[in-house]
């Protein structure tokens, strides 16, 4: 069930808000992402979470190019954020009272991320059991924003109406086709059909947009969703949609730099929440499944920081007079010279030297 790197998600905010909403961070981070799979899914919640904490642990540099991004909405019912730090590597105390979530600590490496691992698979209820992978050596301290979300329809599929169909992608696979008929806000003309599937217990909508040509899917959101969204109305529907599971996983330190984020990368990134640290790393993962229930989603923003590399000391320039050399005492300013003279063969204190004063 894969999307395009498209402006999708832009698109969905105009649905959702209209035109006056500031630009999710979703539609770059997908143009960005280059992966030779199509890109899966993406939580702009979960990645906005991540930088908001990191937004109150940046220095100034940070903060100014983070400032955009940070003003987008999360919801604190699905959201939760954290930091893991090594024990030689204390959060300052301004931080900790601004901090909106947990604060994890071990003595090295391989224990804070195991511990950020068993933090983001609590929150996620097991769905991301793994969300950082293996300890890299060096890392210091990391910082997640997590969101899960799962909630039920408001019109539930009925199970006994599940039928195996086919889907039409790129390769033609069998599916679990569920099935209702129902009152929902609808958008449909000849290039687009689209439909808002309410939940039960909240103000969220899934919004499913189906092209009528599988080439025009791009089109087909930003008609359906952008400049035409206020033509939605509520409409007796027919709604086929798949069961189905996304399992997504992005690099996104590349494209954070290309949105205009790279001072999250320079030393010293991250001064207002401990010394010493800099961003290395940001990995992202999405699992997202869909049944006759409703929706689980559960997304975890991880960015990785390693210790400032302190360069060492320059070798001292040597001067190391071990054969005939040059002596002379000289005025640093007049030229007023008190000795000049060629040492070929230094005497020991008390013999007579064979070297002349010129």
């Amino acid at each position: 069930m894969a999307t395009r790197t498209t402006s999708v998600s832009q698109a969905f905010q105009h649905l959702a808000h209209g035109h006056e909403t500031p630009p999710s961070i979703g539609p770059p981070i997908l143009a960005l992402c280059k992966s030779e799979e199509p890109v899966k899914a993406v939580s702009p919640m979960s990645v906005v979470e991540c930088l908001r904490v990191c937004y109150l642990g940046g220095n100034d540099a940070v903060r100014k190019q983070l400032e955009q991004y940070v003003r987008e909405p999360v919801d604190d019912k699905y959201t939760f954020g954290a930091v893991a730090l090594l024990d030689a590597f204390p959060p300052r105390e301004d931080f900790l009272d601004k901090l909106r979530g947990d604060v994890l600590k071990g003595p090295t490496s391989d224990a804070i991320v195991a511990a950020a691992n068993d933090w983001a698979s609590d929150k996620t209820h097991g769905m991301i059991k793994n969300a950082l992978g293996a300890a890299t050596d060096g890392t210091v301290s990391i910082v997640m924003g997590v969101v899960y979300f799962n909630e039920k329809w408001k019109m539930r599929f009925e199970p006994s109406d599940t039928v195996q169909d086919t889907f039409q992608g790129p390769h033609s696979v069998p599916v679990q086709m569920m099935k209702q008929r129902d009152d929902f806000r609808a958008f449909g003309n000849e290039k687009v059909r689209a439909v808002a599937l309410p939940y039960a217990g909240c103000d969220y909508v899934a919004v499913v947009v189906v092209p009528q040509k599988q080439s025009d899917l791009d089109y087909a959101v930003e008609l359906a969703c952008g400049g035409e969204h206020r033509s939605w109305g509520t409409r007796y529907c027919d709604v086929h949609l798949p069961k189905f599971r996304v399992d997504s996983g992005l690099d996104l330190g590349e494209s954070f730099k290309c949105m205009g984020m790279g001072a999250l990368f320079a030393p010293g990134a991250l001064d207002r929440m401990t010394s010493g640290v800099f961003s290395m790393d940001v990995k992202h993962r999405v699992v997202v499944e869909v049944d006759e229930e409703g929706t689980v989603v559960a997304a975890v923003t991880a960015m990785c920081a390693e210790e400032c590399y302190t360069p060492p000391p320059p070798e001292p320039f040597l001067v190391r007079a071990d054969r005939p050399f040059a002596f002379a005492i000289v005025h640093k300013s007049n030229n007023g010279v008190v000795l000049t003279s060629v040492i070929y063969e230094p005497s020991r204190w008390g013999e007579k030297s064979r070297d002349k004063c010129l």
